[in-house]
């Protein structure tokens, strides 16, 4: 059996996709897995260490102004030649498009030879190119009911929720915790926002810190700040006497959220779904210029039974945001509620019903037994 991803340029796309070709092996561990992403180097990170052969296509971003839909136009189709050339080479058994305007020339590539095409969205809001793509498609995987309604009706859509690694859930805590050099036994802070870091929730905490600082104590910190912009964090941690691991990039994701008790973070899907499935309570800040702004749709549809807050970024104060964590953190019988609400709302095997259907599409029957409670690690899949 062969699998082509076609996708990439941020996180939210592509470690979904990693996650599904995860599964996909535990059911074909002999499938040959292809990769079609673009040239950015925030590819490389979860790509290049998951043994999938990778082509990089010229995939341009659609940009405004007079030359900005003919450069585009003119990079889609030549994008549409390759993965044309590619596909008609070593044909696929099916292809998953992971959205964004670097999945749409593999997909109408696929539609072109007759090869099966199944889509992965991310967000409460379907993406622009996924909606337009559905047409095309033959499935698609969404995260939540909400985004059901975005696709096209010749298009078999499955609530599947969010596709998570499987080394994302069912840590051993103090393993983890070790890993950060904390202590598994304080409540534990993890921010987070996103695979690039954010540098107005670095501000936001690192400004209002001084506040704070003897209630924070109480507490230990895993930080993520960003390429380049751990040094500023870091100090106003020291400073304050504040324990804290401060770091540009989390490698190991699945160990952070072993050792958290309450996340900060921006609303992206992969990352809500990551959280979910750990049963982590959640402080969410929609980054406020995301397209259709999905960010705050998706933390809409994931707080709803409790499992989180919003905090919108504009007008949004220091003092308001630590003030937040800290009443999280303190009392014991909301953080409970909160964790078992999240989990509640979390779907673990989530890759693994992906994988089933792009397998079905591919005419390789099998199927997912879920046992409740189990997490990823744990599941029983059988032929």
């Amino acid at each position: 059996m062969r699998l082509a991803l076609a996708g990439g340029a941020t996180g939210g796309h592509l470690l979904p996709g990693v996650a599904v070709a995860q599964a996909v092996r535990e059911f074909v561990p002999d499938v040959e897995v292809k990769w079609l992403a673009t040239y950015r180097a925030s590819e490389n990170y979860c790509l290049g260490v998951n043994g999938i052969e990778v082509y990089r296509l010229p995939a341009p971003r659609l940009r405004k102004g007079v030359i900005g839909l003919p450069i585009f136009a003119s990079g889609q189709c030549a994008c549409y030649a390759m993965a044309l050339s590619l596909f008609a080479a070593r044909r696929p058994s099916v292809v998953i498009g992971l959205g964004g305007y670097a999945s749409a020339a593999p997909v109408m590539a696929a539609k072109s030879l007759g090869i099966p095409v199944m889509l992965l969205e991310q967000n409460a809001i379907a993406g622009r190119a996924t909606r337009t793509l559905s047409r095309f498609a033959h499935a698609a995987c969404v995260p939540w009911e909400e985004c059901r309604g975005d696709f096209s009706d010749r298009c078999q859509v499955e609530v599947t929720g969010n596709p998570v690694r499987m080394n994302c859930v069912g840590r051993n805590r103090a393993l983890a915790a070790s890993t950060f050099g904390l202590d598994p036994q304080v409540k534990t802070l993890l921010v987070v926002g996103g695979s690039q870091g954010s540098v107005p929730i670095n501000s936001l905490l690192a400004s209002g810190l001084d506040k704070v600082a003897s209630k924070v104590r109480n507490f230990q910190i895993i930080h993520c700040a960003g390429p380049g912009n751990s040094e500023l964090v870091r100090e106003a941690y020291e400073r304050n006497g504040i324990r804290a691991t401060v770091v540009d990039f989390l490698e190991d994701m699945g160990a952070a959220y072993a050792a958290t008790d309450l996340v900060v973070c921006r609303a992206g899907g992969t990352t809500i779904a990551e959280i979910a499935a750990n049963g982590l309570p959640g402080i969410f800040i929609p980054y406020p210029y995301a397209v259709d702004n999905h960010q705050y749709h998706n933390a809409l549809a994931h707080c709803k039974p409790g499992s989180g807050v919003i905090l919108e970024e504009r007008g949004l104060s220091p003092s308001r945001l630590w003030n937040a964590a800290l009443d999280i953190l303190n009392d014991d019988e909301a953080l409970k509620k909160m964790a078992v609400a999240c989990r509640m709302q979390g779907r673990p095997w989530a890759a693994y019903r992906a994988a089933e259907l792009a397998l079905k599409l591919a005419g390789v029957e099998k199927t997912v037994h879920i046992q409740a409670g189990k997490t990823e690690a744990e599941l029983r899949m059988t032929a």
